[in-house]
């Protein structure tokens, strides 16, 4: 019996002494993996977190309220010309020949999960979501993680980026690519290895096939590698650059001209000041001043400063546009300097001086981003800009779906918008979408150019179809003023107790006429 309990005295040791140190083990690695999540969980990345978690919400909240818009239309005629043909042959019989990237990637989304404005939008929303991380890293690396904490503040919470990231538009998916293209450049900056050349060309390359207006990227290089004193690479560069010069004159000449046209004024500091306020001077000498004080990061410094004028340039005096929205992909660039420069404000504490001018500037700061620079509380509709009209469809469209008998006709200026909304095939209104020329949305045959829709532009044309059945006519605030005049004005005349119409938060409004049927 002793001897019994002796060894069960001994195994029972010998399993506690397992078991203790079995926990010790456990206890250990437990303390360093509460380590590791302690230094993880640091203010930084708390931080950032918050940033990009409550950017992410105000991107993604209410995503799918806001009604369609005519630029969002043309990207999902786009679509769907590409899921029907492949390629991105129109209704029309018209291709589209350039910044196709974003169409054919909502056409495999659409292939994959179907088709719905909340998932297109979910595109772009993702893409301004992962703009946020990628900010913060680009000032961590080039200046200090505080400048990156700065810098994705600006680009989380500003209002144009919240805007453009709930759009069916490419302009944010242009954005998340040149920000990938900084990142490459300043990874192969800092090591001089060629996978990160590789990596920064073939983003280079998807943000042009995104948008055109990214080819300012590849001189914004050349300037980079001369910089540098790489002149083998620069060589190579230029003698790419005089072909693709050549190939592009020829192939876009008629969209601008060498002459000055001043559509926009860009190369204004009222134009910047009117729309950043305080953030434009500030990155102004924060631009200056770091490549004054840094002289390892200066070649990316001329990288970035290259791409914003010859961008600032090119739209200000030769191309025909009169939209802001091209001014959106140069917003990260003056985040970062006035962050830059905020930083450097703010971290000189015996400097009183300083500190007070900082703690100014940051009072004038959110006084006047308050209205349209920073957007902190969520809302569902986001007005763009003037030239981009945002009238309520969806409502215009219900009540069109109501009324419209088979007998019926509808003639619009934005025949691609009747389709993805009533699945109705429209007649359509020449209108001009620059205000230049009155018949910029009918191609040569005389169809409307995204959904082939026929142009009435007689009179006679229209009574010959009221002679069937009511006409009506779907006119919102921009076409009143630049669709054919001599239908708006017969519109208006015979409808004036037919009429109804709608106003969106933009303040445009949309108006449907309704022409009577011809009594025999």
């Amino acid at each position: 019996m002793p001897v019994f309990n002796l060894r069960y005295k001994t195994k029972f040791k010998l399993a506690y002494l397992s078991l203790k140190i079995l926990f010790d083990m456990i206890n250990y690695l437990y303390m360093i993996l509460l380590k590791r999540i302690k230094q993880t969980l640091s203010g930084e990345i708390l931080l950032l977190s918050s940033i990009i978690i409550w950017g992410a919400f105000l991107r993604l909240y209410y995503l799918g309220a806001d009604s369609l818009w005519i630029d969002e239309g043309f990207t999902i005629a786009q679509v769907d010309a590409i899921g029907k043909n492949f390629l991105p042959l129109l209704d029309s019989g018209e291709y589209v020949t350039r910044d196709l990237l974003f169409p054919y990637l909502l056409a495999i989304i659409k292939y994959l999960t179907g088709a719905s404005i909340e998932t297109y939008r979910l595109v772009s929303a993702t893409f301004g979501i992962l703009c946020i991380p990628l900010a913060y890293n680009i000032g961590k690396k080039v200046f200090q993680k505080n400048v990156g904490l700065i810098f994705a503040f600006f680009i989380s919470f500003s209002y144009w980026q919240i805007a453009w990231s709930r759009q069916i538009r490419a302009y944010i998916m242009l954005e998340f690519l040149v920000l990938l293209a900084i990142f490459f450049l300043i990874k192969y900056h800092q090591t001089q290895k060629r996978k990160f050349l590789s990596f920064l060309l073939i983003s280079i390359g998807l943000a042009i096939a995104t948008k055109i207006s990214a080819v300012f990227l590849l001189p914004a290089l050349l300037i980079y590698f001369l910089a540098q004193k790489n002149y083998k690479i620069s060589a190579i560069f230029t003698f790419v650059f005089i072909i693709l010069g050549f190939l592009g004159y020829f192939y876009f000449k008629h969209s601008f001209s060498i002459s000055l046209n001043n559509y926009l004024t860009y190369y204004l500091i009222g134009y910047f000041w009117l729309n950043l306020g305080l953030l434009f001077p500030l990155s102004i000498v924060g631009a200056y001043w770091t490549i004054y004080r840094d002289r390892y990061w200066r070649s990316v410094h001329l990288f970035l400063l290259s791409f914003f004028f010859l961008n600032v340039s090119f739209f200000s005096f030769f191309y025909y546009v009169n939209q802001k929205r091209y001014l959106f992909i140069l917003l990260p660039i003056i985040f970062l300097y006035a962050g830059s420069l905020l930083y450097y404000l703010a971290g000189k504490k015996k400097n009183h001086i300083l500190i007070t001018v900082f703690s100014i500037s940051l009072f004038a700061l959110v006084d006047v981003f308050s209205f349209k620079t920073l957007q902190i509380i969520p809302q569902k509709q986001f007005i763009l800009e003037d030239y981009t009209p945002q009238p309520d469809f969806q409502s215009a469209y219900k009540f069109l779906q109501e009324s419209l008998k088979p007998e019926d006709s509808l003639i619009s200026p934005y025949p691609y918008m009747d389709k993805i909304y009533l699945n109705h095939l429209s007649y359509a209104l020449a209108i001009s979408y620059t205000g230049k020329e009155g018949n910029e949305s009918i191609a040569e045959n005389r169809q409307e150019y995204y959904s082939g829709a026929v142009e009435i532009s007689s009179i006679g044309r229209i009574d010959s179809l009221r002679a069937n059945g009511d006409v009506y006519v779907l006119l919102d605030t921009m076409a009143e003023s630049r669709a054919n005049q001599k239908i708006v004005q017969y519109a208006r005349e015979y409808s004036p107790s037919q009429t109804i119409s709608f106003s969106a938060l933009s303040g445009d409004v949309i108006t449907v006429y309704r022409l009577p049927r011809l009594e025999e």
